[in-house]
């Protein structure tokens, strides 16, 4: 059951997924080992901003990179969030958890073969 697992903070472990050039899309991620179902890729700190401090960082480049956070915030994740590119039917999921809600959690709704494209969903789920 995702509702009750405990996720740690990222300890450093091998990165699963390699940055690399995607025809038409730019930057991506590509799994450089299959990823079992249910494994967490990665955990990624939030930024939360403030109306005040959104306003002015979506003048910004940076603006591209945040999303709603709740219906008075904006946040911008740190790690590869930005490089994830978005899909209607993803392998991987974000989530937001933790008693602080400070951090995302990527996790694979399936099992990932080595060399596939990681794809989210640009929406994710609170828990």
């Amino acid at each position: 059951n995702t509702s009750t697992k405990r996720y740690e903070i990222y300890k450093g472990e091998p990165l699963m997924f390699a940055v690399v050039p995607i025809k038409g899309k730019g930057r991506g991620l590509i799994a450089t080992q299959p990823i079992s179902k249910g494994t967490i890729i990665e955990e990624a700190p939030l930024i939360i901003l403030d109306k005040k401090d959104s306003k002015l960082v979506e003048k910004t480049l940076l603006g591209n990179y945040t999303f709603e956070y709740d219906s008075k915030r904006v946040c911008l994740a740190l790690g590869y969030r930005s490089l994830y590119k978005h899909d209607e039917a993803p392998n991987v999921e974000a989530i937001l958890y933790n008693d602080q809600k400070t951090y995302l959690v990527y996790e694979a709704l399936r099992d990932i073969e080595e060399g596939e494209e990681l794809l989210i969903n640009y929406g994710y789920k609170v828990k």
